[in-house]
């Protein structure tokens, strides 16, 4: 459901099917504020599965929804989503001289690697500990969206923001997560590709491309610097419990 609020923010969330009083189907979701809704269906996508595995970790009793999310963190998030497989090939594989035998995420980094869904800075570099951008984002959620779609190409309409040019990398896929209202951009018309993406913006995406309904009503809290007041409670709760 694409939701636009009186107030002139705007977010994208997975409804939950039900079953109505005359056993016809309609979709569940919850809203605070006096707001306006567009169905949106994202073709590709798999139906979600009945049981899932948190995908999100914190640091202690702290998630830090306002930190930067650094591309190893990202790495982590998608490969914990991606089907359990065989080890990719050595033809497959890529050595990055700054991801080490010991680092945390040198599993998840090569598993999204493989899945061709995240790739490095370069062929030797993958910079694990910066930064990930808006742009690098939407080509993430486009990839994978093509992954899901069984390797059919997906293609949204020419970009209309202001600050993505026709000739930027990254055009194609931010047009597509635009059209499929994965991400959305700024009320003054840009999409600020080259802006980076907080912890909590990125698993805001990351639930609609996992199919993972946000969670609401009285659920245990897991993070004490995320309460059911934050703008992305519901989100971040869906991404960290079962």
């Amino acid at each position: 459901i694409y939701i636009e609020h009186s107030d002139g923010t705007k977010e994208l969330i997975q409804g939950k099917l039900v079953q109505l009083a005359d056993n016809s189907e309609g979709i569940e979701f919850t809203v605070t504020k006096f707001s306006t809704f567009t169905l949106v269906v994202v073709d590709g996508l798999k139906a979600s599965q009945s049981t899932h595995q948190p995908y999100i970790q914190g640091f202690g009793v702290d998630f830090r929804p306002d930190a930067f999310v650094t591309r190893a963190q990202m790495a982590a998030m998608l490969a914990r989503n991606l089907p359990t497989e065989p080890a990719a090939s050595s033809a497959n594989s890529v050595s990055y001289k700054d991801v080490s035998a010991t680092h945390w995420a040198t599993s998840e980094i090569q598993k999204a690697q493989s899945a061709g869904i995240m790739n490095g800075m370069s062929n030797t570099q993958f910079a694990p500990e910066g930064s990930l951008t808006r742009a690098q984002m939407a080509t993430i959620a486009y990839r994978w969206t093509q992954q899901q779609a069984s390797a059919t190409t997906v293609n949204g309409p020419a970009v209309s923001f202001t600050d993505v040019s026709a000739d930027l990398w990254a055009t194609d896929a931010i047009a597509y997560v635009q059209s499929a209202g994965l991400m959305v951009g700024y009320n003054d018309g840009t999409f600020k590709p080259d802006s980076k993406l907080t912890r909590a913006e990125a698993v805001k995406v990351l639930n609609v491309l996992f199919n993972r309904t946000p969670l609401t009503g009285a659920v245990t809290l897991t993070f004490s610097d995320v309460p059911a007041t934050h703008w992305a409670y519901a989100d971040i709760e869906a991404a960290a419990q079962k």
